[in-house]
Protein backbone atom coordinates (compact mmCIF):
# COMPACT_ATOMS: atom_id res chain seq x y z
CA UNK A 1 0.00 0.00 0.00
CA UNK A 2 1.38 3.33 -0.91
CA UNK A 3 1.73 5.70 2.32
CA UNK A 4 1.74 9.30 1.54
CA UNK A 5 4.12 10.21 4.09
CA UNK A 6 6.71 7.35 2.55
CA UNK A 7 9.59 7.54 0.33
CA UNK A 8 8.71 5.46 -2.56
CA UNK A 9 11.75 3.22 -1.92
CA UNK A 10 12.38 -0.30 -1.96
CA UNK A 11 12.76 -2.15 1.50
CA UNK A 12 15.65 -3.06 3.07
CA UNK A 13 16.60 -7.19 2.77
CA UNK A 14 17.42 -8.46 5.80
CA UNK A 15 20.09 -11.69 5.11
CA UNK A 16 16.83 -13.66 7.22
CA UNK A 17 14.58 -15.21 4.89
CA UNK A 18 10.38 -14.91 5.19
CA UNK A 19 10.28 -18.88 6.48
CA UNK A 20 11.72 -17.95 9.31
CA UNK A 21 15.73 -19.47 9.15
CA UNK A 22 18.90 -17.76 8.67
CA UNK A 23 20.61 -18.43 5.42
CA UNK A 24 24.57 -17.80 5.69
CA UNK A 25 25.75 -19.14 2.67
CA UNK A 26 26.52 -23.05 3.73
CA UNK A 27 24.01 -23.50 6.18
CA UNK A 28 19.97 -22.63 7.43
CA UNK A 29 19.15 -21.64 11.26
CA UNK A 30 16.31 -21.71 12.88
CA UNK A 31 15.32 -18.08 13.86
CA UNK A 32 14.45 -17.62 17.78
CA UNK A 33 13.59 -14.12 18.94
CA UNK A 34 12.76 -11.62 20.04
CA UNK A 35 13.51 -9.18 17.33
CA UNK A 36 14.00 -5.23 18.88
CA UNK A 37 12.91 -1.84 17.52
CA UNK A 38 13.87 1.52 19.16
CA UNK A 39 12.28 4.19 17.51
CA UNK A 40 12.22 7.63 18.16
CA UNK A 41 10.92 11.15 16.07
CA UNK A 42 12.48 14.50 16.68
CA UNK A 43 11.81 18.20 15.68
CA UNK A 44 13.85 20.87 15.64
CA UNK A 45 12.54 24.18 17.83
CA UNK A 46 10.76 26.24 15.38
CA UNK A 47 11.33 23.55 12.36
CA UNK A 48 8.09 21.89 10.70
CA UNK A 49 11.21 19.71 10.18
CA UNK A 50 10.30 15.76 11.74
CA UNK A 51 13.44 13.44 11.50
CA UNK A 52 12.81 10.01 12.48
CA UNK A 53 15.00 6.82 12.85
CA UNK A 54 13.92 3.02 13.29
CA UNK A 55 16.71 0.30 15.15
CA UNK A 56 15.99 -3.07 14.10
CA UNK A 57 18.13 -5.48 15.78
CA UNK A 58 17.58 -9.43 15.76
CA UNK A 59 21.22 -11.29 15.59
CA UNK A 60 23.87 -9.86 14.28
CA UNK A 61 21.88 -8.36 11.39
CA UNK A 62 21.05 -4.65 12.36
CA UNK A 63 18.51 -2.91 9.90
CA UNK A 64 18.69 0.96 9.93
CA UNK A 65 15.41 3.28 8.72
CA UNK A 66 16.25 6.86 9.02
CA UNK A 67 14.94 10.20 7.34
CA UNK A 68 12.79 13.65 7.48
CA UNK A 69 9.39 14.72 6.43
CA UNK A 70 7.42 18.39 6.72
CA UNK A 71 4.39 19.15 8.01
CA UNK A 72 3.37 16.19 10.03
CA UNK A 73 3.36 15.81 14.10
CA UNK A 74 5.42 14.06 15.56
CA UNK A 75 2.55 11.43 16.89
CA UNK A 76 2.16 10.93 13.55
CA UNK A 77 5.85 10.77 12.17
CA UNK A 78 6.38 7.67 15.12
CA UNK A 79 3.09 6.33 13.92
CA UNK A 80 4.65 6.29 10.30
CA UNK A 81 8.58 4.76 11.99
CA UNK A 82 6.56 1.83 13.46
CA UNK A 83 4.72 1.08 10.26
CA UNK A 84 8.15 1.17 8.48
CA UNK A 85 9.98 -1.03 10.85
CA UNK A 86 7.13 -3.69 10.83
CA UNK A 87 7.16 -3.48 6.67
CA UNK A 88 11.10 -4.53 7.69
CA UNK A 89 9.60 -7.82 9.29
CA UNK A 90 8.24 -10.69 7.94
CA UNK A 91 5.48 -12.24 10.03
CA UNK A 92 7.87 -14.81 11.03
CA UNK A 93 6.25 -15.88 14.76
CA UNK A 94 9.15 -14.48 16.70
CA UNK A 95 8.32 -12.18 19.57
CA UNK A 96 9.12 -8.57 18.81
CA UNK A 97 9.71 -5.84 21.28
CA UNK A 98 9.12 -2.51 20.39
CA UNK A 99 10.55 0.98 22.32
CA UNK A 100 9.33 3.94 21.70
CA UNK A 101 9.23 7.17 23.82
CA UNK A 102 5.75 7.84 22.08
CA UNK A 103 2.35 8.15 24.66
CA UNK A 104 0.72 8.15 21.60
CA UNK A 105 2.16 5.04 19.65
CA UNK A 106 1.83 3.13 23.04
CA UNK A 107 -2.03 3.72 23.56
CA UNK A 108 -2.48 2.61 19.74
CA UNK A 109 -1.60 -0.69 20.75
CA UNK A 110 -2.08 -0.97 24.28
CA UNK A 111 -5.41 0.13 25.00
CA UNK A 112 -7.97 -0.81 22.93
CA UNK A 113 -7.66 1.96 20.42
CA UNK A 114 -8.55 -0.20 17.66
CA UNK A 115 -11.59 -1.41 18.53
CA UNK A 116 -13.00 2.32 20.07
CA UNK A 117 -11.72 3.93 16.39
CA UNK A 118 -13.86 1.60 14.59
CA UNK A 119 -16.64 1.60 16.87
CA UNK A 120 -16.60 5.49 16.51
CA UNK A 121 -16.35 5.13 12.88
CA UNK A 122 -12.69 6.80 13.31
CA UNK A 123 -13.60 9.43 14.85
CA UNK A 124 -12.49 10.85 18.07
CA UNK A 125 -14.17 12.00 21.21
CA UNK A 126 -14.67 15.29 19.30
CA UNK A 127 -16.68 13.73 16.68
CA UNK A 128 -13.88 14.82 14.01
CA UNK A 129 -12.26 11.79 11.58
CA UNK A 130 -8.58 11.38 13.66
CA UNK A 131 -5.46 12.37 12.25
CA UNK A 132 -3.50 9.71 10.09
CA UNK A 133 -6.64 7.38 9.72
CA UNK A 134 -4.19 5.70 6.77
CA UNK A 135 -1.12 5.48 9.48
CA UNK A 136 -3.51 3.86 12.19
CA UNK A 137 -5.07 1.62 9.28
CA UNK A 138 -1.67 0.09 7.87
CA UNK A 139 -0.25 0.09 11.70
CA UNK A 140 -3.09 -2.06 12.43
CA UNK A 141 -2.90 -4.87 9.38
CA UNK A 142 0.70 -4.97 9.79
CA UNK A 143 0.37 -5.62 13.92
CA UNK A 144 -2.11 -8.20 12.80
CA UNK A 145 -2.17 -11.23 15.58
CA UNK A 146 1.84 -10.67 15.92
CA UNK A 147 3.27 -10.93 19.32
CA UNK A 148 4.56 -7.73 19.93
CA UNK A 149 5.46 -5.79 22.97
CA UNK A 150 5.60 -2.45 23.21
CA UNK A 151 7.75 -0.56 25.86
CA UNK A 152 7.63 3.01 27.07
CA UNK A 153 11.19 4.26 27.18
CA UNK A 154 11.93 8.22 28.54
CA UNK A 155 12.24 10.46 25.73
CA UNK A 156 16.03 12.47 27.53
CA UNK A 157 19.42 11.31 28.13
CA UNK A 158 21.01 12.83 30.72
CA UNK A 159 24.10 10.09 30.17
CA UNK A 160 23.85 9.17 34.02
Amino acid sequence: MYNKYSPNRKPIRSKYLAHGFLNDGQTYKKLEGPIKVYITCRTQHGSSLVGYGALILFKDDPVRISGKQDKIAVSGMELFTAVEALKHIPPLGIPIDIYSDSDYLIKCFTQNFRERLVNNRWKGEDGEVVMNVDLLVEFFELVGSRAITFHKVNADFDGK
